[in-house]
């Protein structure tokens, strides 16, 4: 993989002039007393020498907005259907690996099995600038449990901060033109590479390891436990918010609705975000309920992350980015939710 050096002196002129490019420019800027996604008008707008915390909903927004429009439908003699597909040349900027890698899993289920065409026509006019995290972002986050504090792709250049300089990864040819159009770099030393490499085998012991278990064998953990009372325990808290839905980096469920106009002969189908921690959201037609019970949500969704996606693609569908955790207003986490199922079944062994 190659790799540049950008000088930090260099860096907000780099910013500024992707800001003059045909992009538009989202980073994570303060939104009081917190983070958001936000289109920047300038360099001083990014937050880069802030202490980073994870923002309130992650960047799959520009991918997969909370409610499109899909088509325009006219019935009568002469119908119409008129695909809507909506996106513009867009940067994200300082993406961090937990949603970089949030942003690959989506691609695997949109742009998967089944193309969904609006999905990939705004993520063909997306770029991805990845920073790198130095430190554990807060007291929710469990990245480096579930594999996600590295980032080996999914990103058209990610930075990381060496003291006086970003040593560049480019991954992707879009990325090397971004880097060639727009910044200042310099070539690197064999001696900066390979303090980067050893610096990053060594960073993942700032960060906790929150999941006593390794991470590859909890299919194996949850297979067993599907009947355990923990699901009960811990569902009779829960309050059906779908809080942690709707903040999930790599949750993709939708509705489809149709909206029609007082005429009755025209109108637009359109999507919006579901989620699996709804009470209608496994009700179906008949008015038979499929997951009714709270615990059976919850299950599903810890089953969802840990199980069947992992069985399907080879990973977790969780980031570790602590969102659902920290939005959660009964304290429902699901590295504690885990553990205590292997915590449960050392015991059973042990006996």
């Amino acid at each position: 993989m190659p790799y540049k050096l950008v000088y930090k002196a260099d860096y907000p002129k780099f910013v500024s002039a992707l800001l003059e490019s045909e992009h538009k420019v989202v980073a994570p800027v303060h939104k009081e007393n917190m983070f958001a996604f936000g289109t920047i008008k300038q360099a001083e707008q990014l937050t880069t020498n802030d202490h980073y915390q994870p923002t309130v909903l992650p960047p799959k927004t520009f991918l997969f907005p909370q409610k499109e429009t899909l088509m325009r439908f006219k019935l009568g003699d002469n119908p119409l259907i008129d695909p809507i597909q909506q996106a513009e040349p867009l940067i994200l900027m300082e993406v961090r690996p937990c949603d970089i890698n949030g942003i690959r899993k989506l691609d695997m289920f949109f742009l998967g099995d089944v193309k969904d065409e609006n999905y990939a026509r705004r993520r063909e006019k997306l770029s991805i600038i990845g920073m790198e995290c130095e430190e554990s972002c807060n007291e929710f986050c469990f990245c480096e449990s579930v594999g996600t504090l590295q980032v080996r792709q999914g990103y058209d250049l990610l930075f990381s901060d060496q003291g006086e300089y970003y040593l560049v990864s480019i991954g992707t040819p879009q990325g090397s033109d971004l880097l060639n159009k727009y910044a200042a770099y310099q070539e690197t030393r064999p001696e900066q590479v390979s303090k980067y490499q050893t610096d990053q085998s060594q960073r993942a012991l700032k960060f906790p390891r929150k999941i006593k278990e390794n991470i590859y064998n909890i299919p194996l953990l949850l297979i067993g436990n599907y009947d355990n009372p923990i699901w009960k325990e811990i569902g009779e808290r829960d309050l059906s918010c779908g809080a942690c839905n709707v903040t999930c980096p790599t949750c993709s469920c939708f509705d489809v609705s149709d909206q029609l106009e007082l005429n009755l002969a025209e109108g637009v189908k359109y999507r919006k975000w579901d989620g699996c921690m709804l009470p209608d959201f496994a009700k179906v037609a008949s008015g038979e309920n499929f997951r009714k019970e709270r615990s059976q949500r919850l299950r599903h969704r810890i089953y969802r992350k840990f199980y069947y996606q992992m069985l399907k693609y080879g990973e977790p569908f969780c980031t570790g980015c602590g969102r659902c955790s920290r939005s959660c207003l009964v304290k429902i986490y699901p590295h504690e939710i885990l553990n205590s199922l292997y915590q449960r079944a050392k015991k059973e062994v042990a006996v």
